[in-house]
């Protein structure tokens, strides 16, 4: 059996002291692809419709709960500080059995922490912030360049905004370690649209996407079967049978490769969403329509001038 990852039981017991449930389930490297991923496994078989894993709204990070990292800060900078701000605090943090689930915990919690070897389906790293600007060209598909152009000015502007605001995390704090807290933040938030916030859910945030065909299960808030003294819960809820050992999967909703690829760090094999782009602009587009209706104008000029000439096998080889 692989190994378990050591920090999910305590992020287990720490869900289950605010009377949410985990039934079944491991940390464990899973292979997806290529990769080795960290993901969530079932340690016993499961029917269709059970829950997995309960976790009430009190245990999950939501950016309506966080302060605001400065006057006029978007919601994923005020995330990101918070989690600075918290791991900082190491066993102290009201959130240190969730922080310490996170990819490279220990760098996000000090100045040249130690990286974690785990790893997770964004990498366990900065993702594409920490990418060089000529390894963002490299990418040459023009659509994900200018995402990920767009994706490393936010965050960049962002801390530089930060920095100033006169907290001594702020101040201390390189822009590897924002954008790794950044990161963290894009790749593993969901928006609960019926609670009107955005959140990070411990537990839920180590599901791997699976897509709509391959997913095991979905989430569900806590309805009056699955709630727990009243508080609501978000649950993961499978929609099959799953067999032991098997990873459980979600999906993380219709995107398309260039959003997977910024802000998760992979593209999907066979993305239903993809979609390609040819042209740049209309005017592109007529100019290629223009250079080819010239060649096809060309072609049909040559086939008539050949058909004028007496039969000469050579020639009507050569066309």
């Amino acid at each position: 059996m692989p190994a378990s990852d050591p920090s999910f039981a305590p992020l287990a017991r720490w869900i289950e002291d605010a009377g949410g449930h985990v039934r079944g389930l491991d940390l464990q490297p899973c292979r997806m692809g290529p990769a080795l991923v960290r993901g969530l496994v079932a340690t016993a078989p499961a029917t269709a419709g059970t829950s997995l894993l309960a976790v009430p709204l009190s245990r999950a990070l939501r950016d309506d709960h966080v302060p605001e990292a400065y006057p006029g800060a978007p919601w994923t900078a005020s995330m990101a500080a918070y989690l600075i701000q918290e791991a900082e605090k190491g066993a102290a943090s009201a959130w240190a059995p969730y922080l310490a689930t996170l990819p490279d915990a220990a760098a996000l919690a000090s100045e040249g922490g130690a990286a974690s070897s785990s790893s997770s389906s964004d990498g366990g790293d900065a993702g594409m912030l920490s990418l060089s600007d000529v390894e963002v060209e490299e990418v040459q598909y023009a659509p994900a360049v200018a995402a990920l152009r767009a994706y490393r000015a936010q965050g960049r502007r962002a801390y530089d905004d930060w920095r100033p605001a006169g907290s001594a995390a702020a101040a201390s704090c390189s822009w590897e370690r924002f954008a790794l807290a950044l990161h963290l933040v894009q790749s593993r938030t969901i928006r609960l649209a019926i609670m009107g916030c955005r959140v990070m859910i411990p537990g839920i945030d180590c599901l791997n996407h699976g897509g709509s065909a391959g997913a095991t299960g979905t989430l569900a808030l806590g309805s009056s079967s699955w709630s727990v003294g009243g508080e609501r819960t978000v649950n993961f809820v499978t929609t099959r049978d799953v067999a032991a050992g098997e990873q459980v999967l979600w999906t993380y909703g219709d995107r398309s490769s260039e959003d997977f690829f910024a802000y998760h760090g992979f593209v999907l094999p066979d993305n239903p969403q993809e979609e390609a782009q040819l042209w740049g602009s209309v005017g592109e587009m007529v100019a290629w329509f223009c250079r080819e209706r010239s060649a096809e104008d060309a072609a049909g000029r040559l086939l008539a001038a050949a058909a004028s000439f007496p039969a000469c096998p050579a020639f009507d080889s050569a066309l």
